[in-house]
């Protein structure tokens, strides 16, 4: 980790493990990461300023994304074709949000709920739809459909989730795509 203006980076893990995928808490005082350290790719969470690691869940992780109220987190368990999972961050019952299968980038964290890619199975390569969760409801709504097959690598929503932005990969190429008017 290194401040805004440069400087020598400052390591925030010193176990021999494969640590990565890390993401902020909406404090700043934490960073989420996957690691192996426990045998297997968990989510743990590190003081910013460094300190000693704390594993976050125990079902397997490997990227998790803070709600807006910072009451918990939401996480893909693995690399692809598992779902998005919801702990609390201080740890405790790890529950599934939606199914896969979707890749591990393919969802994002908004005020009102989550947005996702999920693969769409038909054929050799899959298409590709892409949906909102209300959290409070439960209920999950599509918001647009590519009909022909890609590979979604990386969503993003905007702060005031007007834009959907994606990274998309048709068989023979890959496209930058932007998703507007959704609603």
């Amino acid at each position: 980790m290194t401040d805004a203006d440069g400087g020598v980076p400052r390591r925030l893990t010193r176990e021999r493990s494969w640590d990565g995928t890390g993401t902020w808490s909406r404090d700043g005082r934490w960073i989420y990461f996957k690691s192996d350290r426990s045998g297997d790719l968990q989510i743990w969470k590190v003081p910013a300023e460094g300190g000693e690691a704390t594993q976050v869940t125990r079902g397997g992780g490997y990227l998790a994304l803070e709600s807006w109220d910072g009451r918990h987190l939401y996480y893909a368990k693995s690399v692809f074709g598992g779902g998005i999972w919801r702990v609390p961050v201080d740890g405790g019952p790890e529950v599934e949000v939606t199914p896969g299968p979707m890749y591990w980038n393919n969802f994002a964290v908004a005020r009102t709920g989550l947005y996702f890619a999920v693969n769409d199975e038909r054929g050799r390569a899959p298409a590709v739809r892409v949906e909102y969760l209300d959290v409070e409801s439960g209920r999950s709504s599509e918001i647009h459909r590519f009909e022909r097959p890609m590979e979604v690598r990386g969503l993003h929503v905007s702060t005031d989730e007007e834009w959907i932005l994606l990274g998309a990969a048709p068989p023979d190429s890959s496209e930058l795509m932007l998703v507007e008017n959704f609603r």
